[in-house]
């Protein structure tokens, strides 16, 4: 845990009042081309999610 803790990440440059999103997966893991649930909260009326593939973990 601590390596990948040390692994760059996205710098939040100007960040929102807190708990303005919160959010989690319904899976820890998918194949390519499988579904997974994704449940949000957020202050905002509206929102966009853009999700990458993470590859460290492909064997």
């Amino acid at each position: 845990m601590r390596a990948e803790n040390a692994l760059p990440g996205w710098p939040v440059t100007t960040p929102g009042p807190t708990r303005a999103v919160e959010g989690f997966a319904d899976r820890v893991s998918v194949l390519p081309g499988e579904s997974f649930g994704l449940y949000v909260s957020t202050t905002a009326p509206r929102f966009t999610v853009f999700g990458l593939g993470d590859q460290r973990y492909s064997h």
